[in-house]
């Protein structure tokens, strides 16, 4: 009789689980279908494929990002869930159920290593390359490998091409230090480049939209696994695991400086609209609209107070256009941030701002950026809002690439303003 119970016991736990992980299902396919629908109708124009679905993917992600701390479902009396919640409480299918892409990354130290080294030896140099080479098969680290090939080629001290170098210097390295004392230094800031590796890996796959990623470092190895279950497009997710990210510092325009560009934008994709969809702008006797527009004289180029907002007037029906229907512009004071979006509408904004239209008017030298993570929310807000990122143009003055690059940059460290 105990072995009975036990048994119904478990098997009724087991159906709570299933009951309860389909009431979470529901709704989150309820919300993964509108965001499958709002990629389609993103990309019902894009004709060719490749260029399709990648746009599709991100379109799709940047709905679901948009809304993943948005209220979608809720047991009355007992909790509220957001999109990101019900994701989290889902069972993991994992790659066997769902299928998916495995990826196992090795982290390059060698370009680390010749950097702290700076030397042009002939032993130095081959050291790296063995070491390279012994690390496709062996279960340790690349510092260990290469100080064992290095002493297997030269008697020279480490020391003599080490000791230069500021970071090393910072741990304790001198001209009278023994290879095993430079190669511990070494390691130690290897491992805080991998440990960063891994770090960066997990936000940059976490904004790739894939539920439920597993990233795992191996300290002895330096391999980084990546299993990303469910993943559409595995070319596309190997391109974006392994693109660079490059450091650049760049000049920023002013919204003062583009605002009055970007409205001008604003009125002329507005009136293409229309255009299109066979509507003329003739006046009407029986009901005057009257539509938002900047008046220049408003607004003052060190301050915008008493421009924007001001050059909005009052109206029983406003079309405030493609552009500023989804784009709320920084009409509080001059910075240099030019504006708000919400993560839904990113692409779109991204899309408009690069129109034949808008390279006609906007600065030939404006490149536009988006804050790498959204504003941050409200702590005593009741409800989540939707993500909003803010937009800046960057003031490239003609030029391809920064004056300063990232490769310049030898430490950064924060100090007070």
């Amino acid at each position: 009789m105990q072995g009975k119970a036990l048994i119904q016991f478990f098997t009724t736990a087991a159906l709570l689980v299933v009951l309860y992980q389909f009431l979470l299902w529901i709704p989150t396919r309820n919300v993964e279908s509108n965001a499958d629908q709002h990629a389609a109708d993103r990309v019902a124009n894009i004709q060719d494929p490749g260029l399709k679905e990648l746009k599709r993917d991100s379109a799709r992600f940047a709905y679901l990002d948009s809304i993943s701390n948005v209220k979608v479902f809720g047991i009355p009396g007992i909790k509220d869930y957001t999109y990101k919640e019900l994701k989290q409480q889902q069972i993991a299918w994992g790659l066997d159920l769902q299928g998916g892409m495995s990826v196992v990354m090795q982290v390059d130290l060698k370009e680390l290593i010749q950097k702290l080294g700076q030397s042009s030896s002939p032993d130095f140099l081959k050291a790296l390359d063995n070491a390279e080479l012994a690390q496709r098969s062996a279960q340790t680290d690349y510092v260990t490998l290469f100080g064992q090939e290095y002493e297997a080629l030269s008697s020279e001290k480490l020391a003599r091409m080490f000791a230069i170098n500021d970071q090393l210097k910072e741990e304790g390295i001198t001209i009278e230090s023994t290879n095993e004392e430079v190669l511990t230094a070494i390691r130690k800031i290897a491992t805080s480049t991998v440990k960063s590796t891994h770090k960066l890996l997990k936000e940059r796959i976490d904004r790739f939209g894939v539920a439920q990623p597993t990233v795992s470092l191996d300290e002895t190895t330096d391999r980084i696994t990546v299993e990303l279950p469910g993943v559409r497009n595995p070319k596309r997710a190997r391109e974006y695991l392994v693109a660079t990210a490059n450091l650049e510092f760049w000049e920023l325009y002013q919204n003062t400086d583009v605002l009055q560009q970007i409205a001008k934008l604003n009125d002329v994709l507005k009136k293409k609209a229309k255009a299109e969809k066979g509507l003329t702008e003739k006046p009407d006797t029986n009901k005057v609209v009257t539509e938002p527009t900047i008046d220049s004289s408003k607004v003052d180029s060190n301050s915008l107070e008493g421009g924007l907002e001001t050059a909005l007037e009052d109206s029983t029906e406003v079309d405030y256009g493609p552009l500023f229907e989804i784009f709320s512009p920084n009409q509080t004071q001059q910075s240099a941030v030019i504006g708000y979006v919400s993560a839904q509408n990113k692409d779109e904004v991204t899309r408009l701002l690069n129109t034949p239209e808008a390279s006609r008017i906007l600065p030939k030298a404006a490149r536009f950026a988006w804050a790498a993570k959204p504003l941050p929310q409200p702590e005593n807000a009741e409800e989540a809002s939707p993500k909003m990122y803010i937009l800046y143009a960057l003031n490239t003055k003609g030029r391809e690439e920064s004056k300063l690059s990232g490769e310049r940059v030898v430490r950064a460290f924060a100090t007070p303003d």
